[in-house]
């Protein structure tokens, strides 16, 4: 098996294709309130970055929502979608398309939530619930607010490659922009 060269250009372009994405996800977070522990453009073995989040695992949510979906409001459960949606829809913007692979975990999420959120309606019915989702969370990121707030934490995660959510708070200074959800 042949293995590939990443050039050095190729390499960079990555990176940064990772930061924006991981910042769309920071920013959302912070714009909807939403705890994480921490957003990194340092690779690990299954992802190029991530946004880790302070309540409970993916998997645990999954399992709550699909046990008790009343006990998530509406407004919850769409903060939590559209913060899923962020990272690709930043990362689409600066690159012009979405890395598959690091999109995919994120796309999936989304779509499981809302499943199980919505575990009567019919398929279409949750489709045409993401889209609604989707076009709300590419309005948020694409604003020139919420995107110039992209723009400086993945400028931030470039230089240093990790930050809490104290410090994507300090960057953005806290309080300068409320939810508009």
């Amino acid at each position: 098996m042949a293995t590939k060269i990443t050039t050095k250009h190729e390499h960079s372009k990555n990176l940064r294709r990772t930061a924006f994405h991981e910042a769309g996800h920071a920013v959302m977070a912070v714009l909807l309130k939403l705890p994480f522990r921490y957003v990194t453009i340092v690779p690990t073995a299954e992802f190029l970055g991530g946004c880790n989040f302070r309540t409970p695992s993916y998997a645990q949510k999954l399992r709550l929502v699909a046990q008790n979906p009343n006990a998530w409001d509406r407004d919850r459960l769409e903060n939590e979608i559209l913060f899923y949606m962020a990272g690709a829809i930043a990362e689409k913007r600066i690159s012009g398309r979405i890395e598959a692979r690091g999109s995919s975990s994120d796309r999936h999420c989304a779509s499981d939530l809302a499943t199980a959120a919505l575990r009567y309606a019919a398929p279409e019915e949750v489709v045409a619930y993401l889209k609604y989702l989707s076009v709300r969370a590419s309005n948020l990121v694409n604003s020139p607010e919420v995107w110039a707030q992209v723009v400086l934490i993945a400028q931030r995660l470039l230089k240093i490659k990790k930050l809490t959510q104290t410090e994507v708070k300090e960057v953005l200074g806290v309080g300068k922009f409320a939810a508009r959800t």
